[in-house]
């Protein structure tokens, strides 16, 4: 046969023929071995997907490791008061859950479907003198089915709840997920004080980080500064440095939160939460941060002073990573 690399070699055309004969290099001496020895060194099949589609089981599989994200809470919206009164900023949403499973290739069909879950919308900005509104929750992801019955099935993150005068909105709860533990919670909405910080993913869940709570004003127009997102782990035995968590907005300087950092393309990574945005002392309350992949986006600030609070983020949508080993 033709000379060509073992990295070379296409999984479609495993096995191989017992006839075909490699050269390796074993202890300083040249060997030659069989084609069907030379299979097991082919490089695996990874296949990510971002959107729900259709996994196609490679020829020669032997097993089939499935990891899957579901999608970020988003954030509330703070309060929107007339002056002198309390708002309270909006809370983060949670981040999307992990999960993962080994099959045995045999076991899967030729073909399985794949959802992927939408990431959750943060809630619209409120006008005087309304309660902030609640976002959505992330949407599960699946592998082999659809919902809960699926072959692997993992839950979104929950929404962070609305600011009101009385009250932050509260940050989006932790979900059960099965194998692995628990999806992150989102940080709680600040009140009158600073936007709490939302949560940092779970050594050992890969699961995305939570948003950041949005600051809430309190009756002394004291502008309060949002929290920083969580940020997602990537390793079962230390945190992950490269997905970024969201800063949260500085009070009284007219930004909105940071959006949180993107995760890296390692199937291993999960993102940060978005950052909760600042209450005002003057003008119009900072948005929450967008989270990336999988996590939750930040809460709004709240405004105590007349004027239009603060829009919650949006959580990252969920993922699934299929590798296939020959």
């Amino acid at each position: 046969m033709v000379d060509q690399k073992i990295t070379d070699l296409d999984p479609a055309t495993l096995p191989l023929d017992a006839a075909d004969q490699f050269e390796v290099v074993q202890g300083g001496t040249n060997k030659r071995v069989g084609g069907p020895a030379i299979a097991a060194f082919a490089s695996p099949n990874v296949q990510v997907f971002d959107s729900s589609g259709t996994w196609n089981k490679p020829t020669g599989a032997k097993l089939v490791l499935v990891r899957a994200w579901g999608g970020g809470g988003g954030g509330g919206s703070g309060r929107a008061s007339s002056a002198g009164t309390a708002a309270g900023g909006g809370g983060g949403g949670a981040g999307g859950g992990f999960a993962e499973y080994l099959f045995l290739a045999a076991d899967l069909s030729a073909t399985e479907t794949v959802t992927v879950g939408a990431g959750g919308n943060g809630a619209t900005a409120r006008t005087p003198d309304n309660n902030g509104g609640g976002g959505t929750a992330g949407g599960g992801s699946a592998f082999g089915g659809t919902g809960a019955g699926a072959d692997l099935f993992v839950n979104g993150g929950a929404q962070g709840g609305g600011g009101s005068n009385t009250v932050a909105g509260g940050g989006g709860s932790t979900t059960t997920i099965g194998f692995f533990g628990n999806s992150n919670s989102g940080g709680g909405g600040g009140g009158s004080q600073a936007g709490g910080n939302g949560s940092n993913g779970n050594i050992g869940v890969f699961a995305g980080g939570g948003g950041g709570g949005g600051g809430g004003q309190g009756t002394s127009l004291a502008a309060r500064n949002g929290g920083t997102g969580g940020v997602g782990h990537g390793n079962i035995s230390r945190a992950s440095t490269a997905p970024g968590s969201g800063n949260g907005a500085t009070a009284g300087n007219g930004i909105s939160g940071t959006a949180g950092g993107a995760g890296t393309a390692l199937p291993s990574q999960s993102g940060g939460g978005g950052g909760g945005g600042a209450s005002t002392a003057a003008g119009v309350a900072t948005a929450g941060g967008n989270g990336a992949t999988p996590a939750g986006g930040g809460g709004g600030g709240g405004a105590g002073v007349g004027n239009n609070s603060g829009a919650g983020g949006n959580g990252g949508g969920g993922r699934v990573v299929v590798i296939t080993y020959f």
